[in-house]
């Protein structure tokens, strides 16, 4: 069973993200591409409102203008925030693009804030998993 969802705007960029993710994250984070930002924005949020289970949205900023990319952030983080009901999620913006991390990226804030997160949810999910076994009663 997956145990977190990263949710991109395309293939590639979950591509990219699958080649710089821990093989031991990887393992438990289903890679959602959708066809385009809207798309991805939501995926993420069917994904918290259905399945209930953590997301973590990366998008593209398109800019290096530091305010527009907090600001996409700002509404990102709330659009998911309205359907989260306490379920973990993130929202990180590439600048300017998921395609301008290379293999060696594995320093890159963004990578290490995804890696951050998703090792978070994944281990705080061990003790539910173990409190979810039938216990042969």
């Amino acid at each position: 069973m997956k145990k977190a969802y990263i949710i991109t705007e395309s293939e590639s960029d979950a591509e990219i993200l699958k080649k710089l993710v821990p093989k031991s994250i990887a393992r438990n984070t289903e890679f959602v591409a959708g066809s385009s930002r809207y798309s991805a924005q939501s995926l993420a949020r069917s994904i918290l409102a259905v399945r209930r289970l953590p997301v973590v949205l990366v998008v593209d900023a398109e800019t290096e203008n530091r305010d527009a990319v907090r600001y996409q952030e700002e509404l990102l983080t709330e659009s998911l925030r309205q359907v989260s009901p306490g379920i973990p999620f993130d929202v990180l913006v590439a600048v300017p693009r998921v395609e301008n991390l290379s293999p060696g990226s594995t320093g890159h804030p963004l990578v290490s804030q995804l890696i951050a997160f998703l090792t978070s949810v994944i281990d705080d999910m061990k003790p539910l998993q173990a409190d979810l076994r039938p216990t042969g009663d």
